[in-house]
Order: structure tokens, then C-alpha cells, then sequence
């Protein structure tokens, strides 16, 4: 109840001092706008994000986390979307033997690093959750094995 007489003083207020031709509302209206103040934005501090904090395994590997997540998501999306457009195994085949070995090379690489990565780190998270390695030594041993293990799986990928 106080906020709405507040509310509807302050209307008031502003209607007394209002310009003529504006309503109060518009006034209002105006002075809660979202939209930034062109001269403000130029005199706001930038984010210290980039030159307080340095780059460390951790913020990294969850990033990297992330962005492989997406991709590999994507990935078995689009594969979803060929076999529901009728592009069946026998058709996926042609046009991987049709494509140059380099290419071919670069596409199963960009497979199976995210792939390799994704899952291992996905289970380092799984050890997490069950309270284990959690300490600053746990979680940089895992992060080294998972980068160890991604590198070891995506050979093992590559070979298939």
C-alpha cells in the first residue's frame, strides 16, 4: 500500500511540473526507460574480467566443457536430421568416401576431440558429484587426467 502511494504521488508530482502537451504517465514512463544513456555507456567501467583474472585449468576445461557440449549436442543433432530426412547409412558412406583424405581427416578429428572430451570431462564431473576430488590438488589431477584421456581417445577414434 505504501509503494502505491508513493507510486501515485510521485505522479502527481511530476504532473505539477510537467511541460505542456506531456502527460504525467509519459513523463513517468520516460524516466524508467531501459534504454541506455549514449553518454553513460561511454563513461562506464569496463568489465575487469580480462585483466584481473588469469586464465587457469579450471575456468578453461569448464569452458571448453561447454563449448563441446554444444557441439557434440549439434553434431548428433544434424545426424538426426539426415536420417529424418531419409539420407540412410548406405548414402552417409558415398559421401564420406567421395570426400579428399585431408578433409576427411579434419572432419573425423573435429568428431572425436570433442566427443573424447566431452565424455571424460563428463565424468569427472560424475566423480565430483559423488564429494570426491573436490580439493585444488583433486580437481587439477582430474583436469590433467581428462586431457590425458582425451588424447588417448582420440587416437583411439581416429583409428576406427
Amino acid at each position: 500500500m505504501l509503494a502505491l502511494r508513493q507510486s501515485s504521488s510521485r505522479i502527481a508530482a511530476l504532473a505539477a511540473a510537467r511541460p505542456a502537451g506531456v502527460s504525467a504517465m509519459t513523463l513517468v514512463a520516460r524516466q524508467h526507460s531501459t534504454l541506455p544513456d549514449p553518454q553513460a555507456k561511454k563513461h562506464r567501467p569496463l568489465s575487469p574480467h580480462l585483466t584481473i583474472y588469469n586464465w587457469q585449468l579450471t575456468n578453461s576445461l569448464s569452458a571448453l566443457h561447454r563449448i563441446t557440449g554444444a557441439a557434440t549436442g549439434g553434431a548428433f543433432y544434424l545426424a538426426g536430421f539426415a536420417a529424418a530426412a531419409g539420407l540412410g547409412s548406405a548414402e552417409l558412406v558415398q559421401l564420406a568416401a567421395a570426400v579428399p583424405a585431408p578433409l576427411f581427416f579434419l572432419a573425423k578429428l573435429g568428431i572425436a576431440v570433442p566427443t573424447s572430451y566431452h565424455t571424460f570431462n563428463g565424468l569427472r564431473h560424475l566423480v565430483w558429484d559423488s564429494g570426491r576430488a573436490l580439493d585444488l590438488k583433486g580437481v587439477y589431477q582430474t583436469g590433467y587426467a581428462v586431457l590425458a584421456a582425451t588424447a588417448v581417445g582420440t587416437v583411439g577414434l581416429m583409428m576406427m
